[in-house]
């Protein structure tokens, strides 16, 4: 049996299950017995975990509990992998709805941008009509002034 990254390895030891000196060990994969193993022992002896790697560098986490055959009994690659695509669902449509607001979000701030510069357009198409009334005023009176400078140039002149 192969492990890969995810998996659940259990090595159990059968204490109650002692014949002969020998101490029965059990190893499973994902909840599936995989391998059975025995080594000498004698009652009381203390026991100590020990894990081997075949490679350099390969990193096991590992942690030490009680037997507990319920919990893990059923677990199998095909139970993760649903998990794994019914979590994944659940993911992509929080990321849909996720998406949906920030899109609703964007099209309302833009709204409120396109009405502020329409403001603000309508404001500078004032203050551009005021000023070119303004400056029509101002046209006017240096005209005004012109022909009484004219005419005073024609009186004395």
């Amino acid at each position: 049996a192969m492990a890969y990254r995810g998996d659940l390895i259990a090595c159990e030891v059968d204490f109650e299950n002692v014949s002969k000196g020998e101490i029965p060990v059990l190893f499973s994969l994902n909840g599936k017995e995989v391998a059975r193993s025995s080594m000498k022992y004698t009652l009381g002896q203390e026991l100590f975990p020990f894990v081997s790697l075949g490679y350099e560098g390969i990193t096991v986490l590992t942690k030490m509990c009680c037997r507990d055959r319920d919990r893990f009994s059923g677990v199998t690659n095909e139970d993760i992998q649903e998990k794994i695509e019914v979590l994944r669902g659940d993911v992509q449509h929080q990321l849909a709805e996720q998406a949906r607001n920030v899109q609703h979000q964007l099209v309302e701030q833009a709204r409120n941008v396109q009405h502020q510069l329409a403001e603000q357009a309508r404001n500078v198409q004032h203050q551009f009509a005021e000023q070119a009334r303004m400056l029509s005023e101002m046209r006017n009176l240096v005209l005004r002034l012109k022909e009484v400078k004219d005419k005073e140039e024609q009186e004395t002149g």
